[in-house]
C-alpha cells in the first residue's frame, strides 16, 4: 500500500555579504546563488515542511521507492493508485511501462535516442539538429519527465511560435521531431502513449518565404565582390548544390582529372539520401583545380566554411543587390539553387535534363519552385512563333456605313479567307458567295459542313463512270424510300 507524506527539510536562505550583496559561485560556467542554512537563536536548525506531497511504495522487485507528487493531496492519491496498478501488472507478468522510465529525466531518454540515431547511420548534422529541437521544446514547455509531456502545453508553444513569425514548415518540423521521439519512447516501453501523434500540422500551401533568382547582371556583381567566397558561390550557381551538401563536400568526391569531370555525391550527404553524379562545367573545373592543394587528404572538405547569412547579406549590400525586392521575395543562399534552375531554363535545356541536374523526382518542383518566371524571356518566345499567315492581303478598311470605321469582323474574315494558309479546295469553298455580309460568315455550322461535303465530294470529272461515295449513299437512300412507299401503298 502506498503511503503519502510531506518531508521535512532544513530551511535555507540566500547568502549575503556584510554590505548586503548576494553571493554567487561559478558552476559549469554559470553564476549560481549561494544559499546558507538557517538556525535559530540557540543554533538549532530551523526545519520546514515541503509544500508538495510525496509517495512511498514498494516496486515489483520489492524495493522501497519514493516519488514526488503534487501540492494537491487528492491528485497525489490518484497518482499513487496509478502507481500501485502498474506495480501489480508488472508482478503479474504483464508488459507495461517501467516506473523507472517514468521517473527518469527526459534528457536521459534523449541521450539514448540520439545514440540509436547514430547507430542507424544518421549524420552528425542531423543528430545535432534533432537534439537542439527537442531540448528547445523541453525547456520552453518545462518538461522534465515523461509524464509532463502533454499536448496542451506543446500546442500552446506552437501558437506562440506562429505569433512570432515562424514559418508553417518550421512548426511542422518540430511536430515531426517530437512525435518521432515519443514514438520511439513507446516502442522502447518508456512511455504509455504518444500524445503528439494527434497534433495537427500547419498548412504549408501558402509560402511564408518567397525566394527569387539572380539575374546575370546580379551574378556578375556578386562574384566581383565575393573575394575568396567567389568559388563557393560559383559552385552553388553551376551545380545547384545545397548549403549542407557544400559543407560536407570532400576532395574524394570531386573528380577533376577525368574525361568528364564530375562530383560524386555520397548518399549520406544528400537530402534524399541518394547517391548522385553531377557534371562540372569547364570554368568551374579550372577554379577547383586552382583551389585544390598539391597534397591533400581525401576526406578533407573542399570548402573550409560556407558563408553565413550575415556574410551573404554583406556581400549582397556590397554588390548593390536588394535582399528583398518590391514583391517581398528574398535572396538567401538557397536562392543560388533556384538561380541554377532558372539558368537551365534560360539557356534552353530540356526540362527532363534540367530535372536530372536538379536531382528532383517530381518535375513540378523544377518548373514551379526552382524556375523564376520573371527572368524568362517570354517576349522572345512570342516573337519566335511560326508565321501562320503571310499578311499579303492588305486591310481595305471596309466601312460599316455609320462611322466610316472598318467592320469589326473584318480581321476574322481575312484570317479565314486567306488562300495562302489553306488548301485551294477549302479556300474556294470558304470564299464562295458574298463574304462582305457577316451573316454569310456566321451561318449555321451544320449547313456549312453539308455544303462542303456535297461540293468537295462530287463525281470525278476524269472518270465519269466513277461515282463518289456521297452520291452512292444518296441513291441507296432514295431507293429505300421508294421501296417503303410501295409497301405502304400495297
Amino acid at each position: 500500500m502506498a503511503r503519502l507524506f510531506k518531508p521535512r527539510y532544513r530551511k535555507t536562505r540566500v547568502a549575503r555579504d556584510d554590505d548586503g550583496k548576494v553571493l554567487y559561485r561559478r558552476v559549469n560556467g554559470k553564476d549560481v546563488t549561494i544559499r546558507e542554512k538557517v538556525s535559530d537563536e540557540d543554533g538549532n536548525p530551523v526545519m520546514q515542511v515541503s509544500p508538495k506531497w510525496y509517495i512511498e511504495y514498494v516496486d515489483a522487485q520489492g524495493r522501497v521507492r519514493k516519488r514526488s507528487g503534487f501540492r494537491d493531496k487528492i491528485a497525489t492519491q490518484q497518482l499513487a493508485a496509478k502507481i500501485e496498478k502498474q506495480v501489480e501488472r508488472q508482478r503479474a507478468g504483464i508488459v507495461d511501462v517501467e516506473l523507472d522510465n517514468l521517473e527518469r529525466l527526459l534528457t536521459g531518454h534523449l541521450d539514448d535516442y540520439l545514440d540509436d540515431l547514430k547507430r542507424a547511420g544518421r549524420s552528425e548534422m542531423y543528430i545535432y539538429t534533432i537534439s537542439c529541437r527537442l531540448k528547445k521544446v523541453f525547456k520552453a514547455c518545462r518538461w522534465q519527465v515523461v509524464t509532463h509531456v502533454q499536448i496542451r502545453s506543446f500546442t500552446g508553444w506552437l501558437r506562440e511560435q506562429a505569433r512570432q513569425g515562424k514559418a508553417p514548415r518550421t512548426q511542422n518540423q518540430y511536430i515531426d521531431t517530437l512525435s518521432s521521439f515519443m514514438a520511439w519512447m513507446v516502442r522502447q516501453q518508456r512511455a504509455e502513449n504518444n500524445p503528439i501523434a494527434h497534433v495537427s500540422k500547419a498548412d504549408t500551401t501558402i509560402k511564408h518565404r518567397k525566394r527569387r533568382a539572380l539575374s546575370f547582371e546580379e551574378i556578375r556583381r556578386l562574384l566581383s565582390v565575393a573575394e575568396d567566397r567567389r568559388v563557393i558561390y560559383l559552385t552553388a550557381l553551376l551545380t545547384g548544390l545545397r548549403r549542407s551538401e557544400l559543407s560536407q563536400l570532400q576532395w574524394r568526391d570531386v573528380h577533376l582529372d577525368v574525361a568528364k569531370p564530375h562530383i560524386e555525391l555520397r548518399a549520406e550527404t544528400t537530402k534524399s539520401h541518394r547517391a548522385d553524379r553531377l557534371p562540372l562545367p569547364p570554368q568551374l573545373v579550372t577554379m577547383l583545380q586552382e583551389l585544390k592543394p598539391d597534397r591533400v587528404w581525401p576526406t578533407k572538405t573542399v570548402f573550409d566554411a560556407i558563408p553565413s547569412v550575415d556574410v551573404l547579406r554583406s556581400d549582397l549590400r556590397a554588390a548593390q543587390i536588394p535582399y528583398k525586392d518590391e514583391s517581398g521575395r528574398q535572396v538567401d543562399f538557397h536562392s543560388l539553387r533556384k538561380t541554377f534552375g532558372t539558368i537551365l531554363a534560360q539557356t534552353g535545356v530540356h526540362i527532363r535534363t534540367a530535372m536530372e541536374l536538379m536531382r528532383h523526382t517530381d518535375i513540378r518542383l523544377t518548373t514551379q519552385n526552382y524556375t523564376d518566371p520573371r527572368l524568362l524571356d517570354t517576349a522572345a518566345a512570342a516573337n519566335g512563333l511560326p508565321l501562320l499567315c503571310d499578311g499579303s492581303e492588305t486591310k481595305e478598311g471596309r466601312a460599316t456605313g455609320t462611322d466610316g470605321k472598318p467592320d469589326a469582323g473584318d480581321f476574322t474574315r481575312k484570317l479565314v479567307v486567306d488562300t495562302s494558309c489553306k488548301p485551294s479546295g477549302l479556300a474556294e469553298i470558304l470564299t464562295s458567295g458574298d463574304m462582305n455580309q457577316s451573316s454569310r460568315v456566321t451561318q449555321d455550322n451544320k449547313s456549312n459542313r453539308s455544303n462542303i461535303r456535297h461540293k468537295s465530294l462530287k463525281d470525278d470529272p476524269v472518270n465519269p463512270s466513277r461515282t463518289s461515295p456521297v452520291v452512292a449513299r444518296q441513291q441507296v437512300g432514295e431507293n429505300r424510300r421508294k421501296s417503303w412507299g410501295t409497301r405502304i401503298r400495297t
